[in-house]
């Protein structure tokens, strides 16, 4: 099975809205629809799980129309902050095929240390994502990295397809 951590887009900065009311940022948005046109084939998406974080929630809905509408399903746990160990209890109902998680720094980095059964600190910039297998969910042996994409890597494969 594979998982996929993705962080939010680009959000609006904190003013006018509440942390969990940001929206993503025209730039945001931008990033999140290159992502999709840089999606790695081979990588199936039965659905999309994400925070209930307006910028999360709008990063789901972008991403799952570039990837052909897979659901979009909220799960309360991805919200920031959140001990590892109840995100990765909440998202047991979804293990079933490979899914996409939208969710928040450093949390992500936490998940992604447990999938991989490791000590290891890796960061989400806004609008990237990594995409681990594991043999089963909730973890019996540690899984693997398979790929990496940051706004960075996706900015240039998006000029060359343009």
């Amino acid at each position: 099975m594979q998982i996929v951590l993705m962080r939010h887009g680009l959000a609006a900065h904190h003013g006018a809205w509440s942390d969990t009311e940001r929206p993503l940022t025209p730039e945001g948005e931008a990033g999140i629809v290159r992502l999709g046109r840089a999606w790695p084939h081979g990588t199936p998406v039965l659905r999309i799980v994400t925070s209930p974080a307006r910028r999360c929630h709008d990063t789901a809905h972008l991403l799952a129309a570039a990837l052909g509408q897979p659901p979009v399903v909220v799960e309360k746990s991805l919200l920031m902050e959140t001990p590892t160990a109840k995100i990765l209890a909440g998202l047991r109902k979804h293990a079933t095929g490979s899914f996409v998680v939208v969710g928040h720094a450093p949390d992500l980095g936490e998940m992604a240390s447990a999938l991989l059964g490791a000590d290891v600190a890796l960061r989400f910039a806004c609008g990237g994502a990594a995409a681990f297998t594991v043999e089963a969910f909730p973890l019996r042996q540690p899984g693997v990295l398979d790929w990496l994409l940051t706004p960075e890597t996706v900015a240039p494969l998006d000029r060359a397809s343009g």
